[in-house]
């Protein structure tokens, strides 16, 4: 179904989508850069795993009923015992104490970004280039505590950052100060805006290069 908006598509930013979203923008953004950076400088698709919490609700068991069906007795005294002894069994409940609490382990999930290495330095990474996901912008999550820390890791090697924050939900997360970042907007862009996009050029560690992008555009 062709988009029916102007720009982006706001119905993307569902987490029923996103996922799905996320991983097609990232080999589309690998498809389109390889062209322009090579043959020095390779794209290249890397993986983070970090556990999302699960909204699926837990019910335990608090009982056990066999169902197998009865066997027809062969002959003899020993077979009829024994089906007695069956029905008896499948026609006792067994009830089991209810837990005090079930503990689930978040689910895993694969997460997507790029890289851009040098092939004349034996691969070093020069740049990282992330799309920010539900998980990143939620607080106290392990998505969001891996992308904090990768993003302090990035930028303590002195490597180059692109940062899309295509979600309006969420939790500020990009590398700038929020409080830099809005005074910066005020003054620079007319109108409201509702995407950004972040670029940091490690050869200019105090500066932050800002795109504010309209649902339209």
């Amino acid at each position: 179904m062709p988009n029916p908006f102007p720009g982006m598509n706001p119905y993307l930013e569902d987490r029923r989508y996103w996922r799905d979203m996320h991983w097609r923008f990232i080999a589309y953004a690998a498809e389109a850069l390889q062209p322009q950076v090579r043959p020095r400088y390779h794209v290249r698709i890397e993986e983070r795993v970090y556990g999302e919490p699960t909204d699926r609700p837990i019910y335990p068991d608090i009982s056990l009923i066999d169902r197998t069906p009865l066997t027809e007795p062969s002959s003899g005294g020993l077979a009829v015992a024994a089906v007695v002894l069956q029905k008896l069994a499948l026609e006792t409940e067994v009830e089991c104490d209810e837990p005090s609490t079930v503990v689930e382990l978040p689910e895993p999930v694969t997460e997507g970004y790029l890289e851009i290495v040098d092939m004349a330095h034996g691969g070093k990474v020069v740049t990282v280039i992330e799309l920010l996901s539900h998980a990143n912008k939620t607080p106290n999550t392990d998505g969001h505590r891996q992308y904090v820390q990768k993003q302090r890791e990035t930028l303590a090697a002195g490597v180059n950052l692109v940062e899309i924050d295509l979600l309006r939900d969420g939790a500020y997360v990009l590398a700038p100060p929020l409080e830099r970042v809005q005074a910066a907007l005020k003054k620079a862009v007319k109108g409201e805006w509702h995407y950004l996009v972040s670029i940091y050029r490690a050869a200019e560690p105090l500066r932050f290069y800002l795109y504010a992008i309209a649902l339209p555009q």
